[in-house]
């Protein structure tokens, strides 16, 4: 019989404590060597650093990792400016690292549950219609209540279509009204323009015959003083003539 704590991994069947403890005893252990590595070849190299990702071990790969999530990133940035300004998704840039993906991952699982889901919840409804209270036993308080209500949301469906197919034609005629009275409002707008400009028109023209009536030629005057001087002439020589006469 042993004495003392035992350590879950050291079980002979070993739980989930057991399983974590081992490798994370194992990552520590291959840590603490990867690092006594990469001090003896800091040691060879003259003191000069040497980096994790130059020894094998979970520093390392933590470092290659930033790195290529780094490198990922700026090429993203770039994806980003020649698509004019839209974001790019890591999964869809020229380099996907790391958060590339674990969101390819990411989203190959999520279809994967929603289509499970969904052939879930059409098992489901199958189910449920096969074995209906009203299918299975009509005459039962539950199938006379699933019969009351469906018949219940029938006709409050019914109603909902046929308002609204009211509400549709109410819309409609009333749109259809409206544009009529527009059409008769600028038929009249363009009548009582019509007869504006014609009524100006005529003005003008009135105004412009009364004009020539009023100012007459030169021709006109010209002649007017020529039969006014004649007429005076005539009467002097009618008057020169009585005078020798007498």
């Amino acid at each position: 019989i042993s004495s003392g704590i035992r350590r879950p991994k050291d079980m002979s069947s070993r739980g989930p404590l057991g399983n974590a403890e081992a490798k994370l005893t194992q990552a520590l252990e291959v840590l603490v060597e990867s690092e006594k590595e990469r001090m003896e070849r800091s040691r060879e190299n003259g003191g000069e650093l040497v980096r994790p990702i130059d020894v094998p071990g979970p520093l390392g790969e933590l470092e290659a990792t930033v790195s290529m999530m780094i490198e990922a990133e700026k090429q993203r940035v770039v994806d980003r400016q020649n698509n004019e300004g839209r974001l790019v998704r890591p999964k869809d840039a020229t380099i996907k690292g790391p958060l590339g993906d674990a969101e390819t991952k990411a989203v190959e699982k999520l279809n994967r549950l929603r289509e499970e889901e969904f052939l879930r919840l059409r098992n489901m409804q199958r189910t449920m219609k096969e074995n209906r209270p009203m299918e299975v036993n009509s005459e039962s308080f539950w199938g006379l209540m699933e019969a009351f209500l469906v018949g219940l949301f029938q006709a409050v469906e019914t109603i909902v279509i046929g308002l609204l197919s009211l509400l549709e034609v109410i819309l409609s005629t009333a749109k259809r009204a409206r544009e009529i009275a527009d059409a008769r409002y600028d038929e009249r707008n363009a009548l009582n323009k019509l007869e504006s400009e014609t009524k100006v028109e005529s003005e003008s023209k009135v105004e412009s015959e009364s004009i020539e009536t009023k100012e007459p030629s030169k021709d006109e005057v010209t002649q007017k003083l020529e039969s006014m001087y004649r007429s005076s002439s005539s009467q002097e020589g009618i008057i020169y003539e009585e005078d020798a006469f007498q």
